[in-house]
């Protein structure tokens, strides 16, 4: 039986994802968890600022890979994943920062 692939929730040549509040409400919290770690580990250990991040993100791409995802594709979903969140960092700092709190 043929494996569905893992970017089979491409939309428009961008994967969809959950970007209601609560979303990322729980995103910020482990950013805020795992940001000053991961900055310690590399000070410590003399690394490249977000080497670890990159090394991290590498390698579950690298997952994708190995499922037989063609390259050409994840490059595609990353590059339109990175505009969006660029065009959203964008519009968060148009509007003072990104929301607070759950009004």
């Amino acid at each position: 039986m043929k494996k569905t692939p893992p970017l089979g929730g491409l939309v428009g040549g961008c994967l969809t994802a959950p970007t209601h509040a609560r979303s990322r409400a729980h995103d910020d919290r482990l950013l805020m968890a795992l940001l000053p770690a991961a900055a310690a580990w590399e000070l410590r250990n003399e690394l490249p600022h977000m080497s670890i991040a990159l090394h991290g993100a590498a390698g579950l791409l690298s997952a994708l890979l190995e499922e037989g995802v063609p390259r050409d594709d994840v490059e595609a979903a990353l590059s339109c994943l990175l505009n969006d969140y660029e065009q959203q960092m964008a519009e968060d700092k148009a509007m003072g920062g990104p929301p607070q709190g759950t009004a």
